[in-house]
């Protein structure tokens, strides 16, 4: 028998740094990446398509970068479902990103933990989302 998979959802600095700068990743995080146990959402690529003009943006071409580093590495993605939407409206105003905030109910709606450094992220942790660095 293979080896029990625990997926992980990456929010999207974490995606980045995985592959753009690992030195920032956790040691845990480090781990999820070298097994390949993550997910991303179609968030992440909203988020940079939005965020791809601003000063200092990592990526400049969000669907150029997507298809280089999702799309053609394999990596498996997480489709944004009605449930997940619906969680949303259950999320307390701890914070008004709306990335965040449906990274946070697909990895609800998935039951599995969402990897992130983001300290506001980490405080829906554990009662509506396992958050884990």
């Amino acid at each position: 028998m293979g080896r029990r998979v625990r997926l992980h959802l990456f929010d999207t600095h974490t995606l980045l740094w995985s592959f753009h700068d690992p030195s920032r990743l956790s040691p845990l995080a480090v781990r999820i990446v070298k097994k390949g146990d993550f997910l991303v959402s179609p968030a992440n690529l909203w988020e940079m398509i939005l965020k791809m003009g601003r000063p200092g943006a990592v990526v400049k071409n969000a669907g150029a970068w997507w298809r280089q580093y999702v799309e053609q590495q394999n990596v498996r993605v997480l489709p944004i479902t009605t449930d997940a939407v619906m969680r949303v409206q259950y999320l307390p105003p701890i914070h008004h990103d709306p990335f965040d905030r449906i990274l946070i109910a697909q990895a609800a709606a998935a039951n599995i933990p969402l990897v992130t450094a983001d300290a506001a992220i980490l405080r829906y942790s554990p009662s509506h989302v396992t958050a884990v660095w």
